[in-house]
């Protein structure tokens, strides 16, 4: 049986993936609580006979014994930890291989050390998310083995990492099941929409008011060369606006990663954003190619100004660069640099 331990659907869905295409075997899930909690998004769930338990891993964990901290200081390891931040831990748990992420790795060793099969429980890794390939030379341990989905994305990667390209998603009707059960979405759910814009919440978390005026902009553009295509804004979590005039609102109850799987004809959708990762999660984790508008360079100056540290705004253009130039029909993929070159894409499109 295998161990995940993570924090997002993202790292959840990939580290599932890879038990079900590689390894075929059954798995437990240790997610971390505000995911294992949430019911706003979805609730997590053990409907199907793959997953065999879950358990909630805390997060905010206060060390105070003056044991538990000497364990957690230099030995890194042992039941007290795992007592602290898992409480309903089973250390009869017959577990032969721990998939987890690094924020994770150190519960992983710990549950290597205190479980009763611990000799021969193997450690690997999954990338924590898409903020892993905008890092610069990034490193990974030679220790375990490394699980990513695009390596050929990273800049500079490392070559002596322990690097293993992960699985594409499943497509098996088995594995959706998987996702179905897990996410409890509607598996036969129609994604009619021609167009699909998924909103983020950078004027409202940054209090930018041009920010939101050329975002409406976008919005009456999006509208007047719409055609007889019929267009869907999916709404950031967070968003205060619930409605946005002349437009159906998507509302999906799984999260974005563990639906593209079932929309047959992705590949003939448009998606548009500033910079979600949404844009671009199809081609990260199923190697399928929509149809792309990425309006960060419209934004970009608005942008630099929000994501300031790091070089970030670059970054990401980086990033979003290397996606479209591993498409197969980069054709596909648009970075228009201005509001009127939005309209000749679409123009174009219709």
């Amino acid at each position: 049986m295998i161990a995940i331990l993570c924090e997002t659907p993202f790292q959840l869905i990939s580290a599932l993936n890879i038990a079900y295409t590689k390894y075929k075997e059954e798995c437990i899930l240790f997610i971390m609580e505000d995911m294992y909690m949430s019911d706003v998004k979805f609730k997590i769930t053990t409907k199907h006979d793959f997953i065999k338990g879950i358990y909630r891993i805390e997060r905010n964990v206060t060390i105070n014994n003056f044991y538990t901290k000497f364990l957690y200081n230099h030995a890194y390891k042992g039941k007290a930890i795992l007592k602290a931040y898992i409480p309903e831990m089973d250390y009869r748990l017959n577990i032969d291989k721990i998939i987890c992420i690094k924020y994770t790795l150190y519960l992983a060793e710990c549950m290597k050390k205190s479980l009763k099969n611990r000799k021969d429980i193997e450690i690997e890794l999954i990338e924590e998310g898409l903020g892993e390939y905008l890092i610069d030379n990034v490193q990974y341990s030679q220790k375990f083995n490394q699980y990513m989905m695009q390596p050929e994305w990273c800049n500079d990667l490392k070559k002596s990492a322990n690097i293993l390209k992960a699985p594409y998603l499943s497509e098996t009707d088995e594995f959706k099941d998987i996702m179905n059960a897990i996410f409890n979405y509607k598996k036969d759910l129609k994604f009619y929409n021609d167009i699909i814009y998924f909103a983020q919440n950078f004027a409202k978390d940054y209090n930018i008011h041009d920010f939101e005026v050329l975002e409406n902009k976008i919005y009456q553009v999006m509208n007047e060369n719409r055609k007889d295509k019929k267009i869907c804004i999916k709404l950031h979590p967070r968003a205060e606006r619930k409605q946005i005039e002349n437009f159906e609102i998507l509302s999906t109850i799984g999260p974005w990663e563990s639906v593209i799987n079932d929309i047959n004809d992705i590949q003939n959708k448009i998606l548009i954003s500033i910079s979600s990762t949404a844009i671009i999660t199809p081609k990260l984790m199923c190697d399928k190619e929509p149809y792309v508008i990425c309006l960060i360079y419209i934004f970009e100056e608005y942008m630099k100004e929000i994501l300031k540290d790091y070089n970030y705004t670059e970054r990401l253009i980086r990033l979003l660069n290397n996606v479209k130039a591993s498409y197969k029909d980069k054709e596909k993929f648009f970075m228009p640099k201005s509001v009127e070159e939005l309209k000749e894409v679409l123009k174009m499109m219709g």
